[in-house]
């Protein structure tokens, strides 16, 4: 966030829970988000991100724990006290109002003049680049230029906060990427802190400055981006967050700053700190070796590799993908941006560096 003008406030969270009958979708969650960050919900269907959001908003009840803003106590204040902007996915415009007129609301329900609301709906209307489409109603724009309204709407009254559950999701891709550049200009314009729900793991990188990762209602690890990709603290993580090829391997080898791990004909010396468990690993112990696709070199023929056959070759512009199979019948899917392009039923071999990969213990069926 250095260079950036910060007018939005911190929110905490703590010990956070929301039972619906035995069902706990929200279990336990403590997380503090500074002033002006953009901080992403980001898990698979059913882990809890929108239903925190929601507590968040005051539309859901929170059974335990407390939400603060700036030092306030927001756990059971209305959602139209708490001074919150809300971005829903379906957009929720009035289609009897202009555009103008829907994003002018939230300026009327507080009170605002006529010259204020005018001077700050063509303010946002600037924001939200549709200056000339304030007399239009909502039927006669596209889907992204309403949610930009959606977005207007909900930023007019300068929130501190601004909760947005996945915006984009009901977009086509190229106009979801046009407005994830249209968000962050925003939130670099505006300074706001953003908590933003998506289960698109491209988008959570692209958009945050920290993204909590969350299942089963729990947080599972907060990070920046890079972190969060590069260091996975769980096989979850290292699943969910973008693509990445596990293998089984066996530690071989202890020593004070590395481990070996044996995987099939590969022996692989590791760091220390690319075990990513809280106990020491042990000779013999089975795991589960993460490594993603742009880390792995395929190449014709080596004696210190994996060796496997190349089973599919898909070309995509920049870079193309390869899925190998090994002996035993386990898959492994590589990207190379190489030119050196290889068949279908070609022999290869593929490296890996132990500094590029992710080692878990071996996960219980």
């Amino acid at each position: 966030m250095e260079g950036r003008a910060v007018r939005g406030a911190d929110l905490s969270i703590t010990n956070l829970y929301k039972r619906y009958g035995e069902v706990e979708a929200v279990r336990g969650i403590d997380c503090e988000i500074k002033p002006g960050e953009f901080m992403s919900l980001l898990g698979p269907s059913g882990s809890g991100k929108t239903t925190l959001l929601m507590m968040l908003a005051g539309f859901e009840t929170v059974t335990s724990g407390a939400i603060t803003m700036a030092g306030r106590d927001l756990t059971h204040v209305p959602p139209n006290k708490r001074g919150i902007g809300m971005v829903f996915q379906r957009y929720a415009l009035f289609p009897h109002l202009t555009v103008a007129q829907n994003i002018a609301f939230p300026l009327k329900m507080r009170g605002l003049s006529k010259d204020e609301i005018r001077s700050k709906v063509a303010r946002t209307l600037a924001m939200i680049r549709l200056e000339s489409y304030g007399d239009r109603l909502p039927q006669q724009l596209s889907g992204g230029q309403q949610q930009r309204v959606a977005v207007g709407r909900a930023i007019v009254f300068e929130p501190p906060v601004l909760l947005m559950d996945e915006p984009l999701g009901a977009l086509d891709k190229k106009l979801r990427e046009d407005l994830q550049i249209e968000i962050k200009r925003l939130h670099r314009d505006l300074g706001l802190t953003i908590v933003y729900v998506t289960h698109d793991q491209e988008e959570a990188l692209t958009l945050s400055d920290r993204i909590a990762v969350m299942n089963h209602g729990r947080i599972i690890q907060v990070g920046d981006p890079r972190s969060l990709y590069a260091s996975p603290r769980s096989s979850f993580v290292a699943d969910f967050v973008g693509k990445t090829n596990f293998l089984a391997g066996t530690v071989s080898a202890v020593f004070h700053d590395s481990l070996t791990i044996d995987v099939q004909s590969l022996r692989l010396t590791v760091p220390r700190e690319r075990y990513m468990a809280s106990s020491n690993a042990e000779l013999g112990q089975a795991v589960e070796i993460s490594v993603r696709p742009e880390n792995i070199d395929v190449i014709r023929g080596t004696a210190d590799a994996l060796h496997g056959i190349v089973e599919s070759v898909v070309f995509v512009g920049s870079y193309t993908t390869y899925v190998v199979r090994l002996p035993g019948g386990a898959r492994v899917d590589v990207q190379s941006a190489g030119r050196d392009y290889l068949d279908e039923g070609e022999a290869v071999s593929l490296r890996l560096s132990g500094e590029m990969v992710a080692i878990f213990p071996e996960r219980a069926e």
